[in-house]
């Protein structure tokens, strides 16, 4: 035992996280940072919504197989979920808002002020 060690101690190893886990977890961070780059935009909301699904099941692969809670895993499924959370809000507020609904058809206009009249 080397002399700058005080007697019983061993020296700690580091959790070691296998090394495809920790490119899970990258790429986990990454798909979650397009996905919220694109949450808030109109249209591209939806596709970012699904890159969030996506970089949140990296991430939860990532959290649950490494053994070891890594810094990009986490990362990367904390923006994954709010950048879903943001894409879902968008999408609402957008399928509510007048200007984004589709015209109604001449016949279901009329069918629509003949109902309002009765």
């Amino acid at each position: 035992m080397p002399a700058s060690e005080p007697s019983g101690v061993t020296p700690t190893q580091s959790a070691s996280v296998p090394p495809r886990f920790k490119r899970v977890g990258v790429a986990s961070l990454v798909v979650g940072i397009l996905a919220i780059l694109g949450a808030a935009i109109p249209l591209v909301n939806i596709i970012s919504g699904i890159l969030a699904i996506a970089g949140l099941i990296l991430g939860i692969i990532s959290l649950t197989r490494a053994g070891a809670r890594t810094g990009p895993a986490i990362a990367g499924t904390v923006i994954s979920s709010v950048a879903l959370a943001i894409s879902i809000i968008t999408t609402v507020i957008l399928w509510n808002y007048p200007c984004c609904q589709i015209p109604p058809r001449e016949e279901e206009a009329i069918a629509i002020a003949q109902i309002q009249d009765a």
